[in-house]
């Protein structure tokens, strides 16, 4: 068998069940772990969600958010908590989350991946996040799993979370409410990767 890079697919079956699901393995201190946490099932699948708060909303004006958006659900209204900055970029203004349990909250959605979402939807996420799993000092975001809140509860999610200093004319986003700060502020969201 060959070796394996540090960040790999593993394809597993539930017992008694005929359907294969994709669980997303990455590198841990102590080894690897699954990206969100234990296998959520729904139905007979594996679930895996994602807390989305910025350029990435459904609905939102970037190829890829309108790309990946069809292999996720519809998406429910969240909150996390942490601190929201908007940064901005020749091509727009794109939102950076830190997450902080004594923060305020941050506004978004909890959208969940359909059965046919792959590892390549995955890439393509973590390519417009500039989120390097093989290379964390090289990336601009980490994924990482946060508990978020909605009407049904707290959950775990995978949400990308800002590793680099604040550049310079950031600007904070009061009420955590990243949609609602460029529309009352007029900024243009972030298009860069159109």
């Amino acid at each position: 068998m060959p070796d394996r890079p540090a960040r790999f697919w593993r394809w597993v079956i539930r017992p008694g069940s005929k359907t294969w699901s994709l669980r997303w393995l990455v590198p841990t201190e102590r080894g690897h772990q699954t990206l969100a946490g234990p296998p959520r099932e729904t139905g007979r699948e594996f679930a895996m969600r994602f807390f989305f708060y910025g350029t990435l909303l459904p609905g939102s004006c970037n190829a890829v958010a309108a790309a990946v958006h069809r292999k996720l659900t519809r998406g429910i209204p969240a909150f996390a908590r942490g601190h929201l900055h908007a940064v901005p970029d020749p091509a727009g203004w794109y939102p950076a989350f830190r997450a902080d349990p004594a923060g305020e909250q941050v506004r978004g959605m909890l959208c969940t991946a359909l059965p046919d979402f792959t590892p390549a939807d995955l890439a393509a996420l973590d390519f417009y996040e500039n989120f390097r799993p093989d290379d964390h000092p090289g990336s601009e975001y980490l994924r990482r799993e946060i508990t978020v809140s909605t009407g049904e509860g707290r959950q775990l999610a995978c949400a990308y979370l800002y590793r680099d200093t604040l550049p310079e004319g950031s600007l904070p986003v009061p009420g955590g409410d990243f949609r609602a700060f460029l529309a009352q502020t007029g900024l243009p969201e972030y298009r860069g990767c159109e």
